[in-house]
């Protein structure tokens, strides 16, 4: 079993086996397995406490979380329990043996445990997704599989070699997009240009062979490119809640924007709410939060990219809280719990996130952070790494070490407003051994 935390210790103190936690009402507790490194988990700890209830999280490991991550929950009083989160019996056996029943609600919020949290909720009998679709989500061969023959998809091909992924790439023409098939945050991720280029990618995919104590599945997709605007719709039960634009650094697929709301039409924000909403359905996603990203094409038609089923990472829930009063993590619980959703007002027109990318090496001093805090308009400023810690770059959403997100009365104003925050915050690095520059 390892170790398991008593309520509110950063990490994990050993406890007798079977030795139940005093205190803990199974009817006041919700179970939330693994929790992301970009908000979602804290703000879901927070909400939960303030409806009363305590958050016993289950992780694979405690000691690698965040140091951020760690100290956000123990200010919830979030108890810890380390056990082996890709399996659901081992996960079940954890909590019964440190409460005394079944828990009130299982929430599953970060992405690569989304489906084996959904199967611990229907085993503790808890409202929650349907575990077959959120399977479908996690791995996207099988979510192309399901959107082929609409007019939702692209065109793909699902390859197990490099020479399949060079032959692929030359069928479907080229540029195209090269992906693991359950792996998120654009991690091995390539656009290629060239057959070969494309078997470059799949190689370095298929010899991976985990990525943070995630197995890497001995396949790969090639899918047709898709130029284009890129976007998100955020969805609660299968309904569209916000539609979120995405800015993308220059020549990659790393994220380095979100904004809610779009600046959309009216016409294209409700044609792509339909979109998405259709895409959930074919999966059979109908309860909680989906997260479906789309791109449009110039002839005005909208592709699926893929289709979570989760609140959205990058803290865009929080974007969509500020911009539209609704709190899509706060309904998540709601729903889990069956109880109604707490409406709220909106803070602001719009909302922004901008992220900054670090070069790879070790973060010596950081300076100038409140002085980031202060800016008008902006509402949160924060770094993903702490003074002392090394950053190595792998081509992914991970290579970011900072956001600023703000608000204003035009995307311009909170643009500029998260801009500053970011490029007022000074960070001093060290170079280290392989890092790149």
């Amino acid at each position: 079993m390892g170790r398991q935390a008593v309520p509110g210790r950063l990490l994990p103190q050993r406890r007798p086996g079977g030795q139940r936690m005093s205190g803990l009402d199974p009817a006041r507790v919700a179970v939330m397995v693994e929790a992301p490194v970009t908000g979602a988990g804290a703000d879901a700890a927070r909400l939960l406490r303030e409806r009363g209830l305590s958050t016993l999280l289950l992780t694979h490991d405690p000691d690698g979380m965040p140091q951020y991550l760690r100290r956000q929950l123990a200010q919830q009083d979030v108890s810890v329990i380390q056990t082996s989160t890709l399996d659901v019996e081992a996960m079940r056996a954890s909590v019964l043996q440190h409460l005394d029943g079944s828990p009130r609600a299982v929430l599953g919020m970060y992405e690569y445990y989304a489906a084996q949290a959904a199967e611990l909720a229907r085993e503790f009998g808890c409202p929650g997704p349907a575990p077959e679709a959120v399977a479908i989500c996690r791995d996207k061969a099988r979510q192309r599989d399901q959107l082929a023959g609409t007019e939702l998809t692209v065109h793909y091909r699902r390859c197990h070699t490099a020479d399949q992924a060079q032959s692929a790439a030359a069928e479907l023409g080229t540029p195209v997009i090269v992906k693991p098939t359950n792996l998120t945050g654009s991690v091995l991720v390539r656009r290629c240009d060239t057959p070969h280029e494309a078997k470059e990618a799949t190689e370095a995919i298929l010899r991976q062979g985990e990525y943070l104590g995630i197995p890497v599945q001995n396949e790969v997709l090639v899918e047709e490119f898709i130029e284009g605007a890129e976007y998100s719709v955020e969805l609660m039960h299968g309904r569209a809640v916000a539609v979120t634009s995405k800015t993308l650094a220059p020549g990659t697929v790393i994220e380095i924007a979100h904004t809610v709301p779009a600046g959309l039409a009216t016409e294209l924000q409700d044609y792509l709410s339909r979109v998405a909403e259709e895409a959930c359905s074919v999966i059979g996603l109908r309860w909680g939060p989906a997260h479906v990203e789309l791109r449009v094409q110039e002839s005005g038609r909208a592709a699926v990219i893929e289709i979570n089923a989760r609140v959205a990472g990058d803290r865009i829930p929080e974007l969509v809280r500020l911009a539209t009063g609704v709190d899509l993590v706060d309904e998540h619980i709601g729903a889990a719990l069956g109880e109604a959703a707490r409406q709220g007002e909106p803070e602001a027109p719009v909302a922004t996130i901008r992220f900054r990318q670090g070069p790879g090496g070790r973060l010596n001093r950081v300076s100038k952070l409140e002085s980031a805090r202060a800016i008008a308009g902006v509402r949160e400023v924060h770094l993903r790494i702490a003074e002392g810690q090394e950053h190595r770059l792998n081509g992914s959403n991970q290579d970011r070490v900072a956001w600023a997100i703000a608000t204003g009365d035009v995307e311009a104003a909170a643009r500029t407003a998260a801009t500053q925050a970011l490029d007022t915050v000074e960070l001093d690095w060290a170079r280290m051994q392989g890092a790149t520059p």
